[in-house]
């Protein structure tokens, strides 16, 4: 009878040891399962609470702590999408620095301008990358070169989210590769068509500009001398 009867609050029931469904009690020391206490594989009541050791209640313990210290993956951040909202600041911010470049230094000198900025751009996007581990700095850096209007804020919002993944720039199979040689071509049939029409100041490259609808922006002295207007002689 002293085998089935509880010896305190919080205490479970021992039954006869049966060598088919009793657990045995554990071969190194143990924590009591009911106070804490660590307790001599040989003890069976524990020192410091005085309650019977139940070897079943230390296993289940032993079940749970092993549970909770399994590893949970953490779940993966959503990809980085494109942000319409940095694509249209940075296009504002973009537009209001060529208005003021090409105000004050002119047409030639601010395109020069506007191309050294976008060149630097992309070495930045390159360095930043490569310094915070990003995947495909390469990648990150020529979309900015090429298409810089799209793929440098898309970067600037990518940089802040460093364990969230971009599929379209940085997957091995994506898309991004194939846009970028359209991208390319597509300027290189311009660049052909601009050579072989003669540039913007030919007869031919007008009647293609009335055909299509192109429009290219020249500098005053050229609409002036296209117009007819004569060039104004240097004293002697």
């Amino acid at each position: 009878m002293d085998n089935l009867k509880s010896s305190g609050p919080g205490s479970e029931p021992l039954g006869t040891p049966d060598a088919a469904g009793t657990p045995a009690f554990p071969q190194e020391a143990f924590e009591c399962p009911y106070c804490g206490q660590l307790l001599a594989p040989t003890c069976r009541v524990c020192v410091s609470c005085k309650l019977p050791i139940d070897p079943a209640r230390i296993q289940r313990q032993q079940a749970a702590k092993q549970e909770a210290e399994i590893p949970v993956a953490p779940p993966e951040p959503p990809p980085v999408r494109f942000s319409w909202t940095m694509f249209f600041a940075v296009l504002a911010a973009s537009w209001f620095v060529s208005t003021v470049v090409l105000r004050f230094a002119g047409l030639m000198a601010g395109q020069l301008i506007m191309s050294g900025v976008q060149i630097a751009s992309a070495v930045w996007v390159f360095s930043d990358a490569r310094r915070k581990l990003i995947r495909k700095p390469l990648r990150w850096a020529i979309g900015s070169l090429i298409l810089w209007v799209v793929i440098f804020p898309w970067y600037l919002v990518r940089r802040r989210k460093l364990k969230a993944p971009c599929p379209f720039v940085e997957s091995e199979n994506g898309p991004f590769t194939k846009v970028m040689i359209l991208v390319i071509f597509i300027f290189f049939l311009i660049a052909i068509v601009v050579s072989l029409l003669g540039g913007p100041g030919s007869k031919d490259f007008k009647k293609f500009e009335k055909k299509s609808g192109l429009t290219v922006m020249l500098a005053p002295q050229e609409r002036n001398n296209d117009c007819g207007t004569p060039r104004p002689l240097s004293r002697v």
